[in-house]
This record gives structure tokens, sequence and C-alpha cells, in this order.
């Protein structure tokens, strides 16, 4: 199971959250796509990688970059991050969390 970590001693903890939140930033569900809003901005060949290596985490489509949705004018101090959006299958929330550690080793290595 990928959805949390056990971290030992509290500045593990600390540096774990600290990469976590480093290019990641929020997610959030909008009708049928589920948008993450990132830290960083992702370049083409990592959406790419991205689409290959998550492909059963889509409903359909692929994962793209994206502007703010009008359904999330309701969090203006949020319109200003960047996005990628995709058709969720909700299948699996560990899985959407290696998507999010991937993300962030991307946003790290840049």
């Amino acid at each position: 199971m990928s959805l949390y970590k056990i971290a030992h001693p509290e500045e593990e903890a600390g540096d774990w959250i600290k990469f976590y939140y480093s290019t990641y930033h929020s997610v959030r569900q909008v009708h049928d796509r589920l948008v993450v809003r990132l830290e960083e901005d992702l370049s083409t060949d990592q959406i790419a990688e991205l689409n290959e290596s998550f492909a059963d985490l889509l409903e359909s489509g692929e994962i793209v970059k994206s502007g703010p949705l009008r359904q999330e004018n309701d969090e203006p101090e949020l319109l200003s991050e960047r996005r990628i959006s995709f058709r969720n299958n909700k299948q699996s929330a560990g899985r959407l969390n290696e998507m999010i550690v991937a993300i962030n080793r991307m946003g790290n290595a840049a």
C-alpha cells in the first residue's frame, strides 16, 4: 500500500513533508476531472512520462496541462497555481499518491 509513510525520527518526517509539497500543491475533483495543482511547471516530456507510467489511473484520455477551471473560482488564492488534469478512474488512491511522489521527483530534478 502506498498511502502513507512511517518516518523516524522527527526530522525525517519534516523532510518528507517538505518533499511531498515541493512541487505538488493540492488536488480537487471538478466533475469528471481530477485537477492536480502544482508549485512548479512540468515539461512536455515529464507529462508524457506521467501518461506512460500512470495510464492505469486514467478513465479515458490523458494527463494534460490545464489552466484553472471555472469551478475553481471559489478559491481565488489558488488560481495562479500550475495544473495538470485528467479523468481519474478512482480505482487506487495509493497509485495516485505514487504519481504525486513522481511529480515531486520531477520537480526536484529540474
